[in-house]
Order: structure tokens, then sequence, then C-alpha cells
């Protein structure tokens, strides 16, 4: 079942360069749906040119266009899969027989709810690809729990592990504390450390550090331990 509007009036069926499209298909792929179509340069009134497959917007270049998109959503996907053919994961889907799927395709897709929640699930994964900047506000709290957190891809890049702001606060103040307490021994009399100067003590420099180790954690950004 096949739903758009501002369609082309020379085009004879739905495709992918009419203003809207909902698709709802339960046998072929989109690209075996949508395989090919024509887009016009927006200053351009005669120029069309041909794109020859359905591709997320994400990763996707317009003939006329220099640069492409250096981060791409499909190798991520891929990589997060053991490294599976991106193709065969997003474009092949509907290849066999009662294989169901939905696209909502537009210049602007808007999802509101006005009184209560949205619920976004799914049996496996969810990816989100932008083309630009991706952007998450919120009025109280962003929690995410998972079993681990990853700033970019664990599989291609050498990821190292975060700190933990309370413990590392604490074991720099037991640090500082030992070495504002150490003393030399003079004739077996004890003497406290100074700086070069021999003049001040070396508690007296490490006391304003310490007094400022708080500010190293951030009040508004926590990790779970583990």
């Amino acid at each position: 079942m096949f739903i758009s509007n501002g369609r082309n009036q020379n085009s004879a069926a739905e495709s992918l360069a009419d203003g809207s499209l909902i698709s709802i298909t339960n046998k072929g792929s989109l690209n075996q749906h949508f395989g090919g179509y024509f887009v016009q340069q927006k200053d351009d009134d005669y120029n069309l040119q041909l794109v020859n497959a359905f591709t997320l917007a994400s990763d996707f270049k317009l003939p006329w266009e220099n640069e492409a998109p250096n981060r791409l959503m499909s190798k991520l996907v891929s990589s997060v899969n053991g490294d599976v053919n991106a193709n065969d994961l997003i474009y092949k889907y509907g290849n066999s027989e009662n294989q169901n799927q939905m696209l909502f395709y537009s210049d602007r897709i808007t999802i509101n709810s006005k009184t209560d929640d949205i619920y976004l699930s799914s049996k496996k994964d969810i990816h989100i690809g932008t083309g630009r900047h991706l952007t998450i506000s919120t009025n109280k709290d962003l929690i995410i729990e998972s079993e681990k957190t990853y700033l970019g891809d664990p599989n291609k890049k050498q990821m190292e592990s975060m700190v933990l702001g309370d413990q590392l606060l604490k074991i720099l103040d037991e640090t500082l504390s030992a070495l504002s307490d150490a003393s030399s021994l003079f004739y077996g009399s004890p003497l406290p450390l100074t700086d070069s100067t021999g003049v001040i003590p070396l508690s007296e420099k490490l006391s304003p550090l310490q007094k400022q180790l708080s500010k190293i954690l951030s009040t508004k950004h926590k990790i779970e331990q583990g």
C-alpha cells in the first residue's frame, strides 16, 4: 500500500520523487519498489539527474554536491553488527517474502505528543543518523542506562576508560595530605618539607590546591561506577 502527495503529473506511480510518501509492504525491498528516480537541482528548472537507489538521508549525497558525509550511519550499523555488510542489513530487507516494513518519507517529519509520553521501542536495535547535528534537550534529567556506554565506535577506535570523579578526588586529596604531612630528618629531628627556596613549607603550597579539588567535579553530569 502506498500513500503519496506532491507527485509530478508525468509520473504514473508513486516514487521517492513525490512530495511525501508512506509505504507499507511485505514483499520486496525499498530499492525494488523505489529503485530509481529523478531529482532536480533547486536553482535549475530543467536539469534532472537520476538517483539509482534509496539511501538513508544521513548517508545521501545529491549528484551535484561535492562533499560526501564523513561519518556514515551505515558504517556504524555494520560495525555493531559484527561488520556485516550494511547494504544487506539496511537496503536488502524485504527481498524475502513476508518481511513487513513501513517507510515514512518526506521533506520534514514531526512527531509530537502534546499531553503524554512517546514510547520508541525495538525488539533489536534503534539506529539514529543525521547529515548534520543531533541535539537532545530536556527540562529535567537526561538518563542513559546501558551495560556499557561508548563515545565513538568501539570496534574501530582505541577506547579509554572514563575517570570516576569522586574516586579521583579522594585519591588526590589523600596524596596531597600525605605530602603536606611529610618531613625530613635532621639529626633525628623532623623538619617540614619546603619549596625550592627552603623558606615556604610545602604544606602551605599544597593547602590552596586541596581547597580547589572539589572544582574538578561536575554538579550536573554523573557516570555509573563499575
